[in-house]
């Protein structure tokens, strides 16, 4: 999968933009000349995400029929969709009220994943409604977690966490990157590999 990516408005090349495809560990960075690629992308469908800086991110599916798939991604900038977003304030307090709370269920809580866990928990922001007794997560950067039984860090991007207290229900959308660990030991390794 190559191609590149180009500010929407000046159609100049974009350097540093993060492209990947949700739930794999298949991703990159764009060159100087907003370039990318991505080798060894199995057939199927995909949604390709992109993020930078002062950019608005993109979310866009790909369906990969041909050896190689090439993309022209337009971006804009986040200056430019500011009028559509509504600034709120989040509760101060939010992950000592909330945080343990997002770890059980966005995580979750069962003996196996005892060793993953959420490495940045201070980009994560919480915003209680008391009208409806909900509380929403919502996070600027990407959520960073260390899961070291499987052998991943895993970026997640965060789209929206909301959890209703009335019937203890929760929903929540984003796309995650995963990225191997490395490990000299061979043993490791092959747990992680058996573990997947």
């Amino acid at each position: 999968l190559k191609g590149s990516v180009l500010d929407s408005a000046t159609k100049l090349p974009i350097a540093g933009v993060n492209v990947f495809l949700s739930t794999t560990s298949l991703g990159t960075s764009t060159d100087e000349k907003g370039n990318f690629s991505i080798s060894r992308v199995p057939q199927g469908k995909y949604e390709l995400i992109c993020t930078a800086l002062n950019y608005a991110t993109l979310v866009t599916q790909v369906q990969i029929n041909q050896p190689e798939e090439k993309q022209t991604i337009y971006l804009a900038s986040s200056a430019n969709v500011l009028k559509e977003v509504i600034v709120e304030s989040y509760d101060s307090d939010g992950w000592e009220r909330w945080g343990d709370y997002f770890k059980e269920n966005f995580i979750g809580k069962n003996t196996f994943l005892k060793n993953c866990y959420l490495k940045n928990p201070s980009v994560v922001k919480f915003k209680y409604n008391r009208r409806n007794n909900t509380v929403r997560a919502f996070a600027h950067e990407n959520l960073q977690f260390e899961n070291n039984n499987l052998g991943y860090n895993i970026d997640y991007l965060l789209i929206n966490f909301e959890f209703n207290l009335n019937d203890n229900q929760f929903k929540f959308t984003g796309y995650p990157l995963f990225k191997e660990m490395t490990s000299s030991n061979t043993d490791q390794l092959e747990k992680w590999k058996a573990t997947r």
